[in-house]
This record gives C-alpha cells, structure tokens and sequence, in this order.
C-alpha cells in the first residue's frame, strides 16, 4: 500500500490552499499539495509522469491532469487517418484492427506531454517518467 496513488480528477472538496478556507473544484486537474504523490497521463501513445506535489497555493495546490486535447474528437478524425494512428503508437502494443475507431485519440490529438510538464514544474515535480508498452481500450 506504500506505492499506491490515488489521483482523480474532476471533483471539489474544502481545502486552504492559502489563508483562507476554499471549496476548490478541480476538473481536468488533480491536487497537488505539498509532497502528495500524483499521476500525469500522456495520450495513449505518449509518457505519463509519476508526481509529487509542491504545495503551490497561487495554483490552488493543483496540477494539469494530462496534455489535454490539441484536436477536438472531430477535428481528429478528419484529420488523422488509421495509418497514422500504427505509426504515432510505434512501440506501444495495441489492436491495429481498431487504428480506425482510435482516430480521435491518436497521440496527434493531444497537446505534447513534456511541454506541459515543462509548463507545471511550479506546481509539481516529476517523480519518473513512465513509458507506454500496452494501450487498450474497451468499448
């Protein structure tokens, strides 16, 4: 239970981040409180990052949760063909069968991993970087 991480997002709950008492509702973001360890997902093709905190109260003791979109799920799939999908995730081991219906979360759809991590190192600092070896997705 030592190496377990509890890491949710899109939730409030009353903290004092600051001075004062807060009701802090995070979503598309996960706390980071001083030394609180945390996870930083990539897309499906791309690093997530193991986390601790810093506490820092001008961010709300917060962190992004992941890259976020670059694409919006339509743009993606008009955009990114399945082709593209096998050659971003080289690698990483999925069901080429789905490349199709995967388009609109292609690692092309998102926002790149590293930059955002750069963006936060205010707010969290990266315990490791962990690689994708595995993607699946359920229907």
């Amino acid at each position: 239970m030592d190496t377990w991480i509890s890491c949710h997002h899109n939730f409030v709950r009353r903290e004092q981040p600051g001075d004062e008492w807060l009701y802090v509702h995070r979503k598309g973001a996960v706390s980071a409180r001083a030394d609180e360890p945390g996870i930083v997902p990539g897309s499906m093709g791309a690093p997530s990052y193991h986390t601790c905190g810093r506490g820092e109260a001008r961010g709300l003791c917060s962190s992004a949760h992941g890259a976020g979109r670059q694409l919006s799920r339509g743009e993606a799939r008009r955009q990114i063909r399945a082709g593209d999908v096998v050659a971003q995730m080289d690698g990483v081991w999925f069901d080429h069968r789905a490349a199709d219906a995967l388009r609109d979360e292609a690692p092309a759809a998102y926002k790149d991993i590293g930059a955002v991590m750069r963006a936060q190192r205010e707010l969290t600092r990266v315990v490791r970087r962990l690689r994708p070896l595995l993607n699946f997705k359920g229907a």
